[in-house]
């Protein structure tokens, strides 16, 4: 699912890399490297999806793929979004918060991705959690765009939502919304909340509702790292597809992006 989600957003405006890691101790010799290469792009092949493929040899998952994140690229051409999983392991998701701290630091941007089961009565929706005090939602607008293009989510609306704390701010918000809107040539529906106490728990109500949710990825500043992953996993749990997403430096971009 992953990998799919992956391919779905780099199919029509980017490029594709797949990295498999394998433990130092694990390593028996080039022979097995090449092996590996070859059923990753026999797996890719069968599903349909066009990708580059790696294997490297690392002395720890975690640093490994930091220093992958870090340093990958080639003839000038450098990745500038990452996109991993939540794992469903806390001690593993200590990690990650570690991982993508350095990795917001070294200016990537983050596609932090957990997946759900099917849900029968969910709507074909990719709902934007826009919080306007950073640039978040210019990558998320971005990147459900992206997904649109593609004929798994080509069905799927755009739908823009954010908890205001008053009527008067519901209108000057909904207003800032639809000029973005309109200087990126993206349809989308907007749609406020009010409500001056608990933002979180209507966030949650409507999230499970749909079948892609987007929130933006905090990753600067004073964070704790159990309230952090405790966080993800609240934010996430009763969800289809939830895509937490931090931008590194996109804001303002998405009208020339999209030319």
């Amino acid at each position: 699912e992953q990998v799919k989600l992956g391919a779905a957003i780099a199919e029509s405006k980017g490029v594709l890399t797949l990295c498999q890691m394998v433990d130092l101790d694990a390593f028996e010799s080039q022979e097995d490297i090449g092996q590996r290469l070859e059923q990753m792009h026999e797996d890719l092949t069968e599903s349909g999806i066009e990708a580059f493929c790696e294997v490297n040899v690392v002395r720890n998952y975690r640093n490994g793929s930091l220093e992958i994140a870090r340093a990958h690229g080639i003839a000038g051409l450098k990745s500038n979004t990452i996109m991993e999983g939540v794992s469903e392991k806390e001690e593993s998701r200590k990690d990650q918060f570690r991982k993508l701290i350095s990795m917001a630091e070294s200016g990537k941007n983050i596609i932090y991705s957990r997946f759900g089961p099917r849900k029968e009565n969910a709507e074909d929706k990719i709902l934007i959690w826009w919080g306007g005090k950073d640039n978040n939602a210019d990558l998320m607008l971005l990147l459900a765009h992206l997904m649109r293009l593609n004929q798994d989510y080509r069905n799927y609306e755009i739908e823009i939502a954010s908890v205001v704390r008053s009527q008067e701010k519901a209108q000057e918000f909904k207003a800032k919304i639809y000029q973005q809107l309109n200087k990126a040539r993206i349809k989308g529906k907007v749609k406020l909340y009010i409500d001056e106490n608990d933002a979180m728990e209507i966030i949650k109500t409507e999230s499970e509702k749909n079948r892609v949710v987007m929130l933006g990825l905090k990753l600067s500043g004073r964070i704790q790292e159990n309230i952090f992953t405790e966080w993800i996993i609240n934010m996430s749990d009763k969800n289809e597809l939830t895509l937490f997403v931090y931008n590194a430096g996109m804001a303002g971009a998405i009208p020339r992006l999209l030319k």
